[in-house]
């Protein structure tokens, strides 16, 4: 064979067997960036403030914050807050034998072991917390009115727009004992006041064993007709938080920011509610913050000397922005 012929065979043969393999995939495109979430600043009230809606004048701080929350967790439409505040009925069976049931849906663990292991120490925590000759009287009567407590610490973010860990997560006591008027308000029963430590879930919780005692002797007594009883199944807690950076463009000198419930509360005890001197629950913006859903007030300074004040709204896309990860929001508020 010519030498000339065997080399175009070999230029044909190496052509055809480049058709057998696959075109070279071009590099994956970049991921598009995130953009951050921007916050628009609410419109101005009207001149005129709306009317309280609770009265707080002559209350203490504590006692106006659980005012306040009552009166939020009564009037709020979300069925939800409402089983928060209300004892409900149950029979006996229930409570002593399968208390995981008296949980609402979504606050039972989905995945099958941790539903497992809270259902058997749900039977530890009762045992706990309602006293050996409560259960019998319960077990005899065959029903109960139960409150449940949110497990895992009242979560004042979804019930008063104030997030968890806000002024180091000191208004979650005030939910619980605002909660718990409620329910006994409904229960035509005077308030008690709850134990300082009734969410020390490292103890044995004798606390909410004494309070279901001082329950029960209402009953005897005839306050009431229904044996009342507090549970709390909270086991195995764990907390994410998601800090967000707050920016403004152009960049902010300073600023400062007030849940919306803050504000209603000093607007009744305080001459001036935008003062961080006369209302303590301002905070200073200086690192990233955690932001729930709600409305919040600011006061913002610029390196060029303008000051302004007003409000934003955190609402429910931008809260789930910060779940799909972003970690800045831009108030625009200039």
């Amino acid at each position: 064979m010519p030498r000339a012929r065997f080399a175009l065979i070999l230029v044909l043969a190496a052509a055809l067997a480049g058709c057998d393999r696959e075109a070279p995939k071009p590099p994956p495109a970049p991921a598009p960036a995130k953009s951050a979430p921007h916050v628009k600043e609410a419109p101005p009230q009207a001149e005129a403030p709306p009317p309280p809606p609770v009265d707080l004048a002559g209350l203490d701080e504590d006692a106006a914050l659980v005012a306040l929350m009552k009166h939020e967790v009564t009037n709020d439409g979300d069925a939800d807050q409402q089983a928060l505040a209300r004892f409900a009925p149950a029979d006996a069976d229930t409570l002593l034998a399968k208390p995981v049931a008296l949980l609402p849906d979504y606050l039972r663990p989905t995945a099958a072991t941790a539903a497992a292991e809270l259902a058997q120490s749900s039977l530890q925590l009762v045992e706990q917390q309602v006293p050996a000759d409560i259960r019998e009287a319960i077990r005899a009567k065959g029903k109960v009115k139960v409150l449940v407590v949110e497990s895992c610490g009242a979560d004042v973010g979804a019930a008063v727009g104030v997030p968890n860990d806000y002024d180091e997560g000191s208004a979650q006591q005030y939910l619980d004992q605002a909660r718990f008027d409620a329910a006994l308000e409904r229960e035509t029963l005077k308030p008690l006041a709850l134990p300082a430590d009734f969410r020390d879930v490292e103890g044995d919780r004798e606390s909410i064993a004494a309070l279901n005692r001082q329950l029960f002797e209402l009953h005897g007594s005839g306050a009431t007709r229904d044996i009342l009883v507090v549970l709390d199944l909270s086991a195995g807690c764990t907390v994410e938080e998601r800090p967000v950076t707050l920016v403004t463009d152009p960049p902010y000198e300073s600023l400062r920011i007030l849940p919306a419930f803050y504000f209603t509360v000093c607007g009744q005890r305080a001459e001036d509610p935008w003062s961080p001197e006369q209302c303590r629950w301002w905070e200073t913006v200086t690192q990233p913050q955690t932001m729930g859903e709600g409305t919040y007030y600011y006061v913002a300074k610029w390196p060029d000397g303008l000051e302004k004040r007003g409000r934003f709204v955190i609402d429910d896309l931008v809260t789930e922005a910060v779940e799909e990860g972003h970690d800045t929001l831009t108030l625009d508020i200039r």
